[in-house]
């Protein structure tokens, strides 16, 4: 009983797990098409904050694209009794065509986009503030943000951070619309 038990906590997660590659993908790279676009360099921690908050929102809103279907699954396999994930996606399906797998869709842009501005903007200036700290007096004159590794992860950490404390009561929102087994009238969800 007790492995059933502990079975149960990763219903789910096998959507996501899969879908981490493309989704991770999809924000990095429109994130590194849309810095180019806009004549952003390589150390992007010197740019004007407008510029990485437009980077960072298209960078989310591409993730969130990819996230909400995959969302839906996991949600809906962790609230009810569906056995596998084919099993869960045939519900779903059948419960209102491929429509279905756009319900709160809307909601993981708002969250993801949003936020991705707050990921990119703490993470570029968290970064060149930790390297400008710590950059070796004996650094080379091309030497970079990204140089240093332990800014970079320090810099990751916090902005992740900040980002799900800002994206948890939006996220709470969304996982209600998904796995109502009819639509939401979005407002009485926020009182």
């Amino acid at each position: 009983i007790v492995g059933l038990q502990q079975a149960r906590l990763y219903r789910g997660v096998l959507g996501p797990v899969l879908a981490v590659t493309p989704q991770n993908a999809a924000m990095y790279t429109v994130y590194g098409w849309s810095n180019r676009f806009m004549g952003i360099a390589h150390d992007r921690s010197d740019q004007p904050l407008w510029k990485t908050a437009t980077c960072g929102i298209l960078a989310g809103m591409a993730y969130a694209l990819v996230a909400g279907p995959v969302e839906l699954v996991k949600c809906n396999m962790q609230t009810t009794r569906s056995g596998t994930m084919t099993e869960c996606i045939g519900t779903l399906y059948r419960d209102g065509g491929l429509r279905r797998f756009t319900r709160g869709l809307g909601l993981t842009v708002l969250r993801d986009g949003p936020t991705s501005v707050v990921f990119f903007g703490a993470y570029e200036n968290l970064k060149g503030a930790l390297s400008r700290m710590r950059k070796p007096s004996d650094a080379p004159a091309n030497w970079k943000a990204e140089d240093d590794h332990l800014a970079v992860c320090l810099a990751g950490a916090i902005a992740g951070a900040a980002t799900w404390v800002l994206a948890l009561p939006i996220d709470v929102v969304k996982t209600r619309v998904q796995t109502s087994p009819r639509p939401l009238q979005l407002l009485p969800l926020l009182s």
